[in-house]
């Protein structure tokens, strides 16, 4: 993530402004779990069987059941054998001048993104709004909260059904 966009959203948060680019509040923000590199996605992509990826792959698409009108740039952590991806966001930048392989997997759903909550609470069993640490386009998502654990590093968080923008 630019370091200009890392530095708004840290005095945005540090401030308390709890608003998006269009001023709608969110309840919190979704980081990284401890050493890692985003907030985690499970995505489906719409022809994910007979995808040959692995540990480590590039991956770029665009989640079209969500309406956001970013191409993502992902890493792969694992696919199941249902074909559903868990991956970090990590943008275009990282895969720049860089020997890697990268493969274009079209349209994805995002079937739930994993997390720490900063900045609010998480409450299981309810749609709450909340906005991930790496967006660039600053949006606001809503998602259903199905799992919390309170930890000495925040709240590790599942949220499932992800709207953009509502």
């Amino acid at each position: 993530m630019p370091v200009a966009l890392q530095n708004l959203r840290s005095l945005r948060a540090m401030s308390g402004i709890m608003k998006d680019v269009l001023g709608q509040k969110y309840d919190f923000v979704l980081k990284a779990f401890p050493g890692e590199k985003s907030c985690r996605e499970i995505i489906l992509p719409f022809k994910s069987l007979g995808l040959k990826v692995k540990k480590g792959d590039i991956i770029i698409g665009r989640p079209m059941g969500q309406g956001c009108p970013v191409q993502h740039v992902m890493e792969i952590i694992s696919q199941d054998k249902f074909g559903l991806f868990t991956v970090w966001m990590i943008g275009p930048q990282y895969s720049r001048n860089k020997k890697i392989r990268t493969r274009e997997i079209g349209p994805y759903w995002v079937i739930a993104f994993e997390g720490v909550a900063t900045n609010g609470e998480p409450k299981v069993g309810r749609r709450q709004r909340f906005l991930p640490y790496y967006c660039m386009m600053n949006l606001t998502h809503t998602g259903l909260v199905n799992f919390v654990n309170k930890t000495k590093n925040g709240f590790f968080t599942r949220l499932e059904s992800i709207i953009i923008g509502v």
